[in-house]
C-alpha cells in the first residue's frame, strides 16, 4: 500500500515546534546555563546512544536515527567539529521527538536498506521532516528565554554600530531583517555553542526575537 506522505508528515506551525521545544526543555533542563547539554540528555535522560559513522558521508548528510531509534548515528565531518556535531545530536533528538511514526513504518533492518528507505521518500516530504527537525534543533539549542536576553544584551553592546545602519535603512525588507538576525546571531552563538548560521536562523523565525532587534532599530 503506498504511503500518505502528506499525513504522515504535515504541515507543523512554527508556534507549536517552539511549544514541544520548550516542553523537551523543561522536562530535562534547568536552563540555569545557556549552553545545553543535549548529548548529555540524549543519552542519559532519552537512552539513545551517540555513534560516528562514516558512512552517512556518501549520502551528504550529516546524522540518522537507528530503526530501533536507540543510536543516533554523526558523519565524521560532523562529529570533528563542536557546532556541528552539537547541531546534529538536537536534529535528531527532533526527529526521535516529531517523527517517530515515520521510523516504525519504514521497512529497513541495516544501512543499506536504510538508504534505500531514505531515497524513497518524496523530495517534498523530505524537504520538510528536516525543516521541521532543524527548526526545533535551533529552538532546544537556543531557548527563547536565554536567547531574548542574550539578544538584549549584544543590541546593547553593538548600540553605535546600529546607530549608523540607522541612517542607511529606512524600512526593514526580508533582506536586512536576515542580515541583522546574522549581525547579532553571530554575537550571541558563541553563548549557545552553537554556529552563526544555525543562531541567525533561530532569530529570524522567531517573531518574537525579530521584534526586539526591530523594535531597537526603530
Amino acid at each position: 500500500m503506498a504511503i500518505d506522505w502528506e499525513s504522515l508528515v504535515p504541515y507543523m506551525e512554527n508556534d507549536e515546534i517552539e511549544k514541544r521545544a520548550e516542553h523537551f526543555l523543561n522536562q530535562y533542563w534547568d536552563q540555569k546555563t545557556p549552553k545545553i547539554p543535549i548529548d548529555l540528555i540524549v543519552e542519559r535522560d532519552l537512552g539513545i546512544d551517540i555513534e560516528s559513522k562514516i558512512d552517512l558521508q556518501r549520502l551528504s548528510i550529516d546524522s540518522c536515527l537507528s530503526k530501533d531509534m536507540k543510536t543516533i548515528y554523526i558523519s565524521k565531518r560532523s562529529w570533528d567539529v563542536e557546532v556541528r556535531y552539537r547541531f546534529s545530536v538536537a536534529h535528531e533528538c527532533s526527529h526521535f521527538l516529531l517523527h517517530k511514526n515515520v521510523i516504525e513504518i519504514a521497512d529497513f533492518q541495516n544501512f543499506e536498506e536504510w538508504c534505500t528507505f531514505y531515497e524513497s521518500i518524496p523530495e517534498k516530504t523530505k524537504k520538510r521532516l528536516d525543516l521541521q527537525a532543524d527548526s526545533m534543533a535551533g529552538k532546544i539549542l537556543i531557548p527563547k528565554k536565554l536567547a531574548s536576553k542574550a539578544i538584549d544584551n549584544a543590541l546593547e553592546e553593538m548600540k553605535f554600530q546600529f546607530e549608523e545602519a540607522k541612517i542607511h535603512i529606512l524600512e526593514l525588507s526580508a533582506e536586512t531583517e536576515k542580515m541583522f538576525a546574522q549581525i547579532v546571531g553571530t554575537k550571541i552563538a558563541p553563548l549557545f555553542d552553537v554556529s552563526w548560521e544555525a543562531a541567525k536562523w533561530r532569530i529570524y523565525w522567531s517573531q518574537e526575537l525579530m521584534d526586539k532587534i526591530k523594535d531597537f532599530l526603530f
